[in-house]
């Protein structure tokens, strides 16, 4: 199963993802290790009608911010009953 972190009524959830940022020049883009990991975590928000404001990608993480910590904690309970790898 995967983990989520778990701060209790924070609106941000990191997740362990297959990403890298590569330094491409003046920008950092994201590359992704395993390429339908990123679409099935998007059809998973929709499917739960859960609301995201923001997504970062960090090194072998990903950030994303909720429209409150409801939102987030529903996520955070979905994310870690479902198998991602």
């Amino acid at each position: 199963m995967a983990s989520a972190s778990r701060k209790i009524n924070s609106r941000f959830v990191k997740i362990k993802a297959p990403v890298m940022m590569m330094d491409m020049g003046k920008k950092v883009e994201p590359v992704w290790m395993e390429k339908d990991f990123f679409p099935r975590l998007l059809d998973t928000i929709k499917g739960y009608k859960i609301e995201f404001k923001s997504i970062q990608f960090l090194h072998q993480h990903v950030k994303i911010g909720f429209k409150d910590y409801k939102h987030a904690t529903k996520f955070r309970l979905i994310y870690e009953g479902k198998d991602y790898k």
